[in-house]
């Protein structure tokens, strides 16, 4: 749970009435404050809302720039440049609304089957058609299934929350953070689909919703935005875990992001047998009602649904979860930029960052160390060359307690 002072009242943001007291605040005005960094002064916060099935949700954000200024086991904490990839992955593909706490994206990959590469145009003055164009960063498969896993805290982990989290829990927190996503002309949240929990009893009503959809998508030529834990892929077909009544081909297109993505994952799936594989799919439905793969992306998780991309990593996350450790998983998003492997967010108010490394650094690494020791931040660094250290000890933290959400 995080602490926060509204109107000068401590309240937690586990309690039963929250949702009551954000909505007071919002209409009258009252900036909550975060009391999660006994190191620095009460942080000055803002209420978003939203509205999902005409019910109106108020979440607490962050000021802009103001990550770092929380503790490391702060759900609104932001680490030092090149710790995360997220600086570099946003680079203009998303504009976040600090107001209301939804984004706009630029997605890659289109999402209305008649305008294949015919992308979301920003209003402003017309280009010499003779002039060169700068190019447009965009967010790619691999790279928005990374964000909506990180924006539904999905990355965390403590070790109360050890067994508690289950595909229903990952479902909810990905439909929220759905509700808050956009590009230019739609909102994700009315292209994704999640599916429920498979059991046999409730099989007709299943297969009924994904009918459902897949009509709706034929109708409107829009793309269905799948997330699902794959059961198992053979040549071009893949079978996700809780559609198993449904056999989704890969058209043309998307041979070449499965064939690229698949070999990687199954040689992590025999490593860590343990591991899930997920699934972001880009179906588009054919005049005949053929649903084909346009584009695929792939993530290994841990059993705890925690994304890994090597087995260090892998070794490194099982080693938290032996000795219960509260971290937080930092993603690549797609991109090279993340050098980090994961924040530890027990060990104080900074938390440190666990780097692995070979026994040569390669330059950015260097430079990280060196820039995060100038700037006090704990950083702990396992050579792989050499046995994995001892982890940091855990420390005190204010107004962050480990969370018994999951």
């Amino acid at each position: 749970m995080t602490l926060y002072l509204i109107d000068h009242v401590a309240c937690d943001s586990e309690a039963s009435d929250f949702q009551q007291r954000l909505s007071f605040a919002h209409e009258h005005k009252i900036r909550p404050l975060c009391d999660c960094n006994e190191e620095r002064p009460k942080q000055p916060m803002v209420i978003a809302h939203y509205t999902r099935q005409g019910t109106t949700r108020f979440i607490i954000r962050r000021l802009p720039d103001a990550g770092r200024d929380h503790a490391a086991a702060c759900p609104h904490f932001q680490g030092s440049a090149g710790l995360s990839a997220m600086e570099a992955f946003e680079n203009g593909a998303i504009k976040r609304n600090d107001a209301t706490g939804h984004s706009t994206l630029r997605l890659e990959f289109p999402l209305v089957q008649a305008e294949r590469r015919k992308f979301e145009v920003q209003d402003g003055p017309r280009l010499d058609p003779a002039a060169p164009r700068p190019k447009l960063h965009r967010v790619k498969a691999t790279g928005l299934l990374h964000y909506l896993w990180a924006q539904s805290e999905l990355t965390r982990m403590s070790g109360p929350m050890q067994g508690h989290r289950n595909w229903a829990v990952v479902r909810g927190r990905l439909l929220a953070t759905f509700a808050k996503l956009a590009t230019a002309r739609h909102a994700l949240s009315s292209l994704a689909f999640i599916p429920q929990i498979f059991t046999v009893e409730d099989k007709a009503r299943l297969e009924s919703l994904w009918r459902m959809r897949i009509n709706d998508a034929q109708t409107k030529k829009q793309a269905v935005l799948l997330i699902g834990e794959v059961k198992s892929v053979d040549g071009h077909a893949v079978t996700i875990k809780h559609l198993p009544f449904v056999t989704l081909r890969c058209g043309e297109e998307g041979r070449a992001s499965l064939a690229r993505d698949w070999h990687e994952v199954q040689q992590r799936r025999d490593a860590a047998p343990a591991s899930r594989t997920i699934a972001l799919v880009v179906l588009f439905v054919s005049s005949s009602g053929a649903v084909l793969i346009r584009d695929i992306a792939l993530m290994t998780t841990t059993q705890h649904w925690i994304p890994f991309d090597t087995m260090p990593d892998y070794e490194l996350l099982t080693r938290f979860d032996a000795e219960r450790r509260d971290y937080d998983r930092i993603l690549s998003f797609g991109t090279s930029g993340a050098l980090a492997s994961a924040m530890l967010i027990d060990t104080g108010d900074l938390g440190t960052a666990c780097v692995i490394h070979h026994s040569a650094p390669t330059p950015a690494q260097t430079a990280l160390r060196e820039g995060l020791q100038a700037t006090s931040q704990p950083l702990w660094l396992w050579n792989r060359d050499e046995a994995m250290p001892q982890l940091p000890r855990r420390g005190r933290r204010k107004g962050v307690m480990p969370s018994q959400a999951v």
